[in-house]
């Protein structure tokens, strides 16, 4: 009963530790489902020059529409929750955003809904505005999401600073009703363009020079951070091992070494000793493990999936099982003989 408490509860107390840490991990991270691998996300594309409807003329015009990316947004105080309605263009739709329920919009007759919107519609319902209609929803992002909205400039990029962390009313569309109907504007902070559609901007003279690869953008303090984390779970798991191993072979084989005496006269093997005692442990361990990734799923969800946690608990669970088996087995040795 006491290998399951200290096993179990240091397992258990290991994950209330890293959980808000592993929860904020997960927003440091590049959170779209799929994106250009080249795109580029570019500062501050007007500073100084033309203005953003020259932009979108430009984009429109020049058929770029595919390889520029730029968004439209427009936020109603008057009521009484936030509402950021969102129109984003053909490129903007490459970045398919992770969904709580359904998938991303594909054309401009479906619509994304984030926020208390998400238990407010279902999936196939259709969206209006005023009685006009604006498209089918097709996708939810729950009720807390995050979301990139183009508003934020910089030399020194990362993921953690260009994605919003929200819980408002939030409408994403293709719907170009949607951009017209609220008179919405361009984010002037910045823009989105792959490889062609950089190089077709720049000969048309838009000073472009301020980007960030977006497959490249990441976060020291991201890595930092998971460092230490990994760093603490391994060295509490094996703390945990160490304090397991003690109790089974100075307390469980010392307490019991006249009763293994009896059944090693009576023709039990090292082996068969070493079973008994071992088997339980081991029993004991698989269900901690089993517990961890239920409390896990239950607590983070889809936010410690992708981490590396399981993989140092198995790790850990197999060096258990290796280390407790031989050490058993040596004390065992030498006090039946």
């Amino acid at each position: 009963m006491i290998i399951i408490v200290v096993f179990f509860n240091l397992l258990l107390g290991l994950l209330f530790y890293a959980n808000k840490e592993l929860f904020e991990l997960e927003y440091n991270k590049n959170i779209f489902v799929s994106f250009p691998i080249d795109s580029k996300y570019i500062s501050d594309p007007f500073y100084g020059q033309r203005d953003s409807n020259y932009l979108i003329q430009e984009v429109k015009s020049s058929n770029l529409n595919y390889h520029v990316g730029y968004l439209c947004s427009y936020i109603n105080h008057k009521k009484e929750h936030l509402e950021n309605y969102v129109y984003i263009n053909e490129y903007m739709m490459k970045f398919k955003y992770p969904m709580e329920y359904g998938e991303w919009i594909k054309n401009e007759e479906e619509v994304v809904v984030g926020g208390d919107f998400s238990s407010e519609y279902k999936l196939g319902d259709l969206f209006y505005i005023d009685s006009i209609y604006i498209g089918k929803v097709v996708g939810i992002l729950g009720k807390e999401y995050s979301f990139m909205f183009l508003n934020v400039s910089g030399d020194k990029l990362n993921y953690k600073n260009i994605f919003s962390r929200l819980s408002e009313n939030i409408v994403i569309s293709n719907n170009k009703q949607l951009c017209d109907l609220l008179n919405m504007r361009i984010s002037e902070r910045a823009i989105m363009a792959d490889e062609y559609g950089y190089k077709k901007l720049v000969s048309k003279g838009f000073n472009l020079k301020n980007y960030v690869e977006l497959n490249q953008m990441g976060s020291d303090e991201y890595e930092i951070r998971e460092g230490h984390v990994s760093v603490l779970m391994f060295g509490l798991l094996l703390f945990s091992i160490i304090l397991n191993t003690f109790y089974l072979l100075y307390i469980c084989v010392c307490k019991n070494g006249n009763k293994l005496k009896i059944m090693w006269e009576q023709g039990y093997s090292n082996l068969e000793l070493t079973a008994c005692l071992v088997v339980p442990l081991i029993i004991d361990i698989i269900i901690s493990y089993i517990c961890v990734r239920i409390y896990s799923f239950n607590v983070l969800e889809k936010d410690i999936v992708d981490n590396k946690l399981y993989g140092i608990l198995m790790l850990s669970i197999v060096f258990s099982f290796v280390c407790v088996f031989m050490l058993t087995k040596n004390v065992i040795k030498r006090k039946v003989e």
